[in-house]
Order: C-alpha cells, then structure tokens, then sequence
C-alpha cells in the first residue's frame, strides 16, 4: 500500500501591490504552482496604482481603475486588503538562504 506524505505547505506573503510586489507575487506562483506552496498578496488598497501616471491624475485626468485582483485571477495568489499589518516570525520557520 502506498501512502501519501502530507508535505508542509509553504506560506509566502508578499506585503505591497506596487510594481515590485505585484510582480513578485506573480512570479513566485507562476514558478511554484505545482508545489505546495501558498502565495498570499497584502495591501491597503485594492487598486494597483500606476505610479508614472500621476502626473496625470494631478493635471486632473481620470485614471482608468486597476483591479489587483485583476491582474491576480486564475493565478492562485490570495489577496487581503490590510491596513495594518502585524508579524510574528518564527526564526525556526524560516527558510535559510
């Protein structure tokens, strides 16, 4: 009889949905989808601001809207919209480098 190992899932949380951490959010599920791997997405808002268009917006331009969970869908990154975050590590937990 073959038994299956219950691996343990490994839990990366990418804090910030800018061009930085909405990319690596992606990246890293994309790489890892067929691992045991949950990738979960925090940040305040729950639009992705466009950060080169400012000017824009400052000049009094309508910004189109841009979802993150549009640019997340059918990727399995879970997001939460969090304005306060609080961490506990674990140092054992960690992965070494």
């Amino acid at each position: 009889m073959m038994m299956e190992m219950d691996r343990e899932t490994t839990r990366v949380v990418v804090l910030g949905a800018g061009y930085a951490g909405l990319r690596a959010a992606l990246r890293i599920a994309r790489r890892t989808r067929r691992e045991n791997v949950r990738v979960e997405l925090i940040n305040a808002a729950d639009t992705f601001v466009e950060r080169i268009r400012l000017h824009q917006l400052a000049a009094g331009q309508r910004l189109a809207r841009r979802p993150i969970r549009a640019f997340i869908r059918g990727t399995g990154i879970e997001f939460q919209r969090v304005h306060h975050v609080w961490i506990q590590v674990n140092p054992d937990k960690l992965a070494k480098l």
